[in-house]
Order: C-alpha cells, then structure tokens, then sequence
C-alpha cells in the first residue's frame, strides 16, 4: 500500500513539473522616497519630484517662481508687524523707511507734486496718514505697492505694518523714520512677531498642492512628520524621478524613488513552484501588477 502511494505522489509530482515553471515569480513593488521635516517650513522653500517643483508660499497673492505649484501654508503661519505713530502732520523732507536690508523703500514727503518715492504731506495729519498708507499700498496712483508689506489705516494715530508673507523672515523687515514730531514714529526697529509654518501643517499642504502635479506619483502623510511619496506604476522605471528640497529642516531619504521591484511576467492560470510554495498567476500580470498568490505545500 505504502508503494501505491508513493507511486502516486511520484506521478503527481512528474506531472506538476511538466506543466508548471520551476522557480519564485514576484509581484511588482512601487518605488518610493520619503521626506523627513525635523521642525518648520518657511515660506519660498522648494520640494522637487521629477518635474514637479513644489514652493511654499505664504502670501495672500500665493507668489511662487514661473512653472512651481503653489503650496499654500498662509492660514499656517503668522505675518510680521509693527506699529507707526504719526499724532503731528509732517514737515517737508520728513521720512518714512521701510524694508529688508538693501530693499529698503523710503517715503518722503513733500509739500507739493509728489514723485515716485514721495509722498503729499496734505493738509493737516489726517490727509497726511491717508496719503501715506495710499502710497505703502500702492493706491496712490504714483507709487507701486510695496514689496515686502501692506499698510492699515491709521487708527488713533497708529498705523499697523504687516509683512505680505507669513513667517520668521518678516522680522528682518527693518523700519526707519526722520519723524520730528513728539512720540512719532516706528516704535520699533524691525517688525516682529512672526512665525513659520509647523512640519505637519505643511505635509498636508503639500498633499493637496500634489492634486495638480505632473508626475505619475502619489504623496501621502506619513506616520510623524513624514511625507511619502510613491509612484503611481509599481516597477523599477519609476526611479528616474529624481527627489529633492531645499527645506532647511527637510531631507529626503534618496534623492530618486527607490525600491521598485518589476513583476514577473505571467499569464492566468500560470504555475510556478519552487521548494514547500506553489506560485499561481490569478489574472494576466505584466512587469507592473501584482497577481500572483503562494500557497505553501508540503
């Protein structure tokens, strides 16, 4: 009896290896790369993913370099500001400064027929505040809006300046005035007050920046502050996209998606076996799917 069954195993065997493929068929895997923050995100840093070019931008207008997309982290961070007291009408030649270093913008009033750069001392205090925050904004028909910050009306004599972009590099916007009038002026040097997005604010803002990207990817939220991103088509050719960034507190863990891994090519119904697995093909699988399914044997 004992010899039937071996017999019949034998026979079982023989007949498998004549119509299955010795050896270990493998499904395709997507390549990835994953980007890594350790702390803040400011405004202008850049993301690259092959073609793509993703720039954080904090500014209402969402000012971002030709070709990028747009990452908008406003809502995450917190514009800088500072205060401008003018109680007393301005003299002639008086001024107003304002700007990072080497992109300063000065105002200086005049009596009369201002110029670009200038600015009509009025009236009296209150044409002469109107007057300078039309010129700040750019609504006075003679000065372009400034670069770098926008202007509230003077309420009580006071004026709030607040940098267009949110973040820390607000608070290199220094500020300056030859005001003569008692108590006028900047009450202080530079604006302050600003803060940068945080890690997870900007993760997610990227996410759904990437809706619009070009590149056959998917970027996910990883788990902590992690953002991954995995191509869209399993297998090895997805390694071109190179990966890259600017973030001061970002690295990238390869510099093009990594660990793709092409499937073996089958069709339905396919057998592969190799020692204790059988290996079965479900549905037609090219270098770029994943249907084959092990059954272990023994």
């Amino acid at each position: 009896m004992a010899a039937e069954a071996e017999s019949y195993i034998d026979d079982a065997v023989s007949g498998l290896s004549a119509k299955a493929t010795p050896g270990t068929p493998v499904n395709a895997v997507a390549a990835k790369a994953t980007l890594t923050f350790i702390n803040t995100v400011a405004d202008g840093e850049l993301i690259t993913v092959g073609a793509d070019i993703y720039e954080f931008a904090s500014d209402v207008a969402q000012s971002v370099a030709a070709g990028n997309i747009a990452v908008d982290i406003t809502a995450a961070t917190t514009a800088s500001t500072g205060t401008l007291t003018m109680a007393a009408q301005p003299g002639a030649n008086e001024t107003v400064v304002i700007g990072t270093a080497g992109s300063e913008v000065t105002y200086t009033f005049v009596g009369s027929n201002p110029q670009v750069g200038e600015v009509d001392l009025g009236a009296n205090v209150g044409e002469a505040q109107a007057n300078l925050v039309a010129a700040i904004n750019g609504l006075d028909g003679i000065n372009e809006p400034h670069p770098e910050v926008s202007a509230s009306d003077f309420l009580s004599d006071v004026c709030t300046i607040t940098a267009l972009a949110g973040g820390v590099a607000g608070d290199s916007i220094t500020t300056n005035d030859t005001l003569v009038g008692a108590g006028d002026g900047f009450a202080a040097a530079a604006l302050a007050g600003g803060a940068d997005a945080t890690a997870a604010d900007a993760i997610t803002a990227v996410v759904v920046a990437s809706a619009i990207g070009t590149e056959p990817v998917v970027i996910t939220d990883g788990t902590g502050d992690k953002l991954v991103v995995t191509a869209s088509v399993a297998g090895v050719a997805a390694e071109s996209i190179i990966t890259e960034t600017t973030c001061d507190n970002g690295t990238f863990d390869v510099d093009h998606l990594d660990g793709g891994e092409d499937g073996t090519v089958g069709k339905a119904g396919d057998i592969w076996f190799a020692p204790g697995y059988l290996y079965v093909c479900t549905a037609d699988n090219t270098i770029s799917d994943a249907n084959w399914q092990s059954v272990v044997i023994a």
